[in-house]
């Protein structure tokens, strides 16, 4: 008991000492006991009066004139405390003074900023969200791991979350400005999508309807629309994987057999010790790379040259075309693109002369399908909200499962031909894919709005969007 009286009474004193170091009374007290420095040459201000008839402001205790004492947040006495401020007849402000909207205000001639809490006014100036004491974490964090201030010396409730203000926010747009048909406009940053606050500040991104929010909005269900698209954009990932695991067929080495009744040869023998004329290949000697040119006895770095190229060309592709997507080119220009390179060095792959050239060829069409896959998910997903995400997102990768499980099939139809038809099988239907898909296939809207082609991008979810009215589609964009 005695320790709880003591912290009670060391509270009470921490208070008043507080408020007698409050910025607004040091600062009164500092002018009196000080003569005025002398400043710096005058500038010349810009008068804003007039030029703004409504304020809108959201933050903290710094901000708030009111909407926590009148949401019944103090402890009785403090709540007492607060409405001795001056300017308690516009709000209750957490100090002796006035708060930087007062000033801004005041820049504006306009009355002081009323809470949205406080019923009795007309809120033609604008209104004030802010609560004292808000924070970026949600309300029930406080509540769930027991942490908080419920019950102590000042406050009667857990802190509210900045979610509250911009849901009073959006509440009151709907309420009191739509009725009205009044114009507003806010400015956001394009990229705060969500509440971010800064440690040790308390500091809030507030964000107006998010670019998932605006694209599920528009597009609503999922329609036949997007489901030709994502077949269209998945695709891609069917040739991807046939060209990467090609080389299982192509670079194989074949069996061999004696064909001689030579006693030295035998199936364990090493075909490199053998002479040329006690052995044959099982199948013609063109089937691979290997029978064709002659590598039987080359070195494993050279017989693993072509499968390496690919895979470095790969690994280097992912660094540089990767930035291409997002300055420049797009993803609907990259995905493309890549494929094309991937597909026409797979045709010129087919009329290579020696390993040396086949495997040059290899590496560019490594770097060309680096991106496929990638470009293939960002611009399924990018089109759509996140209720469809998940699943066009998979998409791609059935398509690149049934590339692998088609490519068996296609090198058992040409069994007994050169390793040549496989290349040229594979990589004709991908060229005559990529020259006819390419005028199909829309770019994603997200990555038009980033760069600033808003009309482009309503263009193009008016092709797929699920609703009809285009007056609709304008007013979500247009914030855009």
């Amino acid at each position: 008991m005695a320790n709880s009286n003591y912290l009670f009474f060391l509270q009470i004193a921490c208070l008043i000492i507080l408020l007698s170091l409050s910025p607004s009374s040091a600062h009164t007290k500092s002018r009196k006991s000080m003569a005025p420095a002398p400043g710096p040459a005058p500038v010349s201000q810009v008068d804003y009066k007039g030029c703004f008839s409504k304020v809108y402001a959201f933050g903290g205790s710094y901000t708030d004139t009111g909407n926590a004492y009148l949401m019944g947040g103090f402890q009785s006495f403090i709540g007492k405390i607060f409405s001795m401020n001056p300017f308690g007849s516009t709000g209750h402000r957490q100090c002796n003074g006035r708060l930087v909207i007062d000033y801004l205000c005041d820049a504006l001639s306009m009355p002081p900023l009323s809470p949205y809490k406080d019923s009795s006014s007309n809120f033609s100036n604008g209104a004030n969200f802010a609560i004292a004491g808000s924070t970026a974490l949600s309300s029930d964090f406080f509540s769930r791991f027991n942490i908080g201030s419920p019950g102590s010396l000042m406050w009667k409730s857990n802190p509210e979350s900045f979610q509250t203000q911009i849901d009073w926010f959006h509440k009151f747009v709907a309420e009191k400005e739509c009725m009205h048909n009044s114009n507003m406009a806010i400015s956001t940053s394009r990229s705060s999508q969500n509440l971010v606050e800064t440690p040790g500040l308390n500091q809030v991104v507030l964000p107006s309807l998010s670019l998932d929010e605006t694209i599920e909005q528009i597009i609503g269900g999922f329609g036949w629309s997007l489901f030709m698209q994502a077949i269209l954009v998945s695709i891609p990932s069917f040739f991807d994987a046939q060209q990467t695991f090609i080389s299982i067929y192509a670079d194989a080495e074949p069996k061999w057999h004696c064909s001689t009744f030579d006693t030295t040869c035998n199936s364990s023998s090493n075909i490199c010790q053998l002479p040329k004329s006690a052995w044959s290949w099982d199948e013609p000697s063109h089937n691979t790379i290997i029978s064709e040119w002659g590598l039987e006895c080359a070195s494993s770095f050279i017989t693993g040259l072509p499968a390496s190229s690919f895979f470095i060309g790969s690994l280097i592709g992912g660094f540089t075309l990767a930035t291409l997507g997002d300055f420049c080119l797009g993803r609907k220009n990259l995905l493309y693109l890549s494929c094309l390179i991937m597909s026409v060095t797979a045709l010129m792959t087919a009329f290579s002369t020696n390993i040396w050239m086949y495997s040059s060829l290899r590496f560019v069409s490594g770097l060309g399908r680096a991106s496929i896959i990638t470009c293939s998910l960002i611009l399924l997903t990018e089109r759509v909200g996140k209720r469809w995400r998940g699943q066009l997102g998979m998409t791609a990768f059935f398509s690149y499962s049934l590339g692998l499980l088609s490519l068996p099939a296609i090198a058992y139809l040409n069994r007994g031909s050169s390793w040549r038809h496989l290349y040229l099988c594979t990589s004709i239907p991908a060229i005559s894919y990529n020259i006819i898909a390419y005028f199909f296939v829309y770019e994603s809207p997200r990555w038009l709005l980033m760069q600033g082609r808003d009309k482009e991008a309503i263009a193009i979810l008016r092709r797929i969007a699920s609703i009809e009215e285009d007056g609709l589609c304008n007013s979500y964009l247009q914030q855009w």
